[in-house]
């Protein structure tokens, strides 16, 4: 026990130096977990084809350049019969040709590399409606001049515990073209009830403006939330430096990332 806190102690001081001084920088010396197996896959039942991203994970302090996995075998079935094995695009991608996405199936994916194989699955939940999606302008207070828009959308959580989402707003914005974000949610506490979520935007006229209720399991949702909270907000490219507590994930065998299989509605907005 002495040991461990004096580890502790010595990792605080590190800290404190780091942060108080201006001509030294300290850099703490997290241990390596080694290269891993990296994967990013989404299978929905809207966009067609779907693409899974392979690559190898680099140490913390390393450049942002994360080696593709290459001359993999990728393989997705689902419960009802159908299986394919995805084709190399190249770069770290495998894409599919035939297979879909249907609410209620159940996916498996299969990934074999170097001589080890790596799977996940995952069931679709059911798409849930979209109640409404509203622009409300955002004014200038002294010359109230429309400056943007709050985009609100609305829907309906089913009854019964157990639902949990992903709401994703992209748009064409002349300010910051091709900005997308996104929020997760859970029932916990709204069972039932009607779910809002408000984007703040600096749209103007002719923009566009889409939204996306997805519909994700819960091993989705355990991954983007603890992704959320490493990073502050939901993204998948910062677990691919090896963090000291990676998020969590769906994949088998030690590998990270995610196999996201989930429902989703959408709507698009041209801004008047």
């Amino acid at each position: 026990m002495k040991t461990n806190f004096k580890n502790i102690a010595y990792l605080i001081i590190l800290i404190i130096i780091a942060f108080t001084s201006c001509e030294k920088v300290v850099i703490i010396d997290v241990k390596s977990s080694g290269s891993k197996v990296v994967v990013q896959g989404n299978l929905n039942n809207d966009s067609v084809p779907y693409l899974v991203q392979l690559d190898n994970s680099v140490s913390y302090y390393a450049d942002n350049v994360f080696p593709p996995i290459l001359g993999a075998q990728v393989k997705i079935s689902d419960n009802a019969g159908h299986a394919e094995v995805l084709r190399e695009l190249g770069k770290g991608y495998y894409q599919t040709d035939s297979i879909r996405g249907v609410p209620g199936r159940t996916y498996f994916l299969q990934i074999i590399s170097n001589g080890n194989t790596y799977t996940s699955y995952g069931t679709m939940p059911n798409p849930v409606p979209i109640d409404s999606f509203l622009l409300r302008p955002t004014l200038n207070r002294f010359t109230h001049d429309t400056t943007g828009y709050r985009v609100t959308c609305k829907f309906t959580d089913p009854i019964g515990t157990g639902n949990y989402y992903k709401v994703v707003i992209s748009s064409k914005d002349t300010a910051a073209i091709g900005t997308t974000t996104g929020r997760i949610l859970s029932d916990k506490y709204t069972d039932g009830q009607q779910l809002s979520v408000t984007f703040r935007t600096n749209l103007i006229a002719n923009d566009s403006v889409s939204i996306q209720v997805q519909s994700i399991t819960k091993s989705t949702f355990d991954f983007y939330n603890t992704l959320t909270n490493a990073e502050g907000e939901v993204g998948a490219s910062q677990f691919l430096s090896s963090l000291p507590a990676n998020p969590t994930n769906n994949i088998s065998n030690g590998g990270l990332g995610y196999f996201a299989v989930y429902a989703e509605t959408k709507k698009t907005i041209v801004i008047p």
